[in-house]
């Protein structure tokens, strides 16, 4: 499967902004630390970053969708992968080649269910463009924010700064993109 045409609302999809920029460490490093410390959605904020790079602005009312749609999902599927792939690791009940070959099947599935993702929240931003101009924005600020973590407004600036730094470096994994086929179609 291909990648779907650049819409003419953006310039790069998000799919291909969020392999390019997530491929810069410190993106990488600054968001799985939010991740970690803060339970924040590592998908969701790269797409709130390429709202901004694209200048689209949507409504803040749109997280609760986001939330139930990507983040709900995100909490069902890869986290528990993510822990039972540490647990294989860890277990003792299999050799070192079958961990490998465990964990890299494990992997694969994180990875395109992450990509399954990235296109849901394209497609949210798809069906929002147009909205209310005069309601409040939704931001990296207003979901670290949301998510109760203290000075959400600098480490969003900071965030933000990583992401931006890694966008015009040109950064892009082909491993990454190697490792995520395509996922399947939706219907709209």
């Amino acid at each position: 499967m291909t990648e779907p045409a650049t819409s003419a609302a953006w310039r790069t999809t998000l799919w291909d902004y969020a392999t390019k920029v997530y491929a810069y460490k410190e993106v990488e490093r600054a968001l799985l630390n939010l991740q970690d410390n803060y339970y924040a959605n590592v998908n969701i904020l790269l797409w709130l970053c390429w709202l901004e790079e694209e200048a689209i602005v949507l409504e803040r009312s749109l997280l609760d969708d986001v939330l139930i749609t990507v983040d709900t999902v995100n909490q069902a599927t890869l986290i528990k992968l993510r822990e039972s792939r540490r647990f294989i690791k860890s277990a003792g009940s299999f050799t070192d080649v079958q961990v490998k070959l465990i964990t890299k099947q494990l992997l694969n599935a994180e990875l395109m269910i992450e990509k399954i993702l990235i296109h849901r929240l394209q497609d949210i931003t798809r069906k929002n463009l147009g909205g209310d101009g005069g309601a409040e924005p939704l931001t990296v600020t207003y979901y670290l924010d949301f998510l109760g973590i203290p000075d959400a407004r600098a480490i969003a600036r900071s965030v933000r700064s990583v992401c931006r730094s890694a966008q015009s470096q040109g950064v892009h994994s082909q491993i990454y993109q190697r490792s995520h086929p395509a996922p399947p179609k939706t219907s709209n």
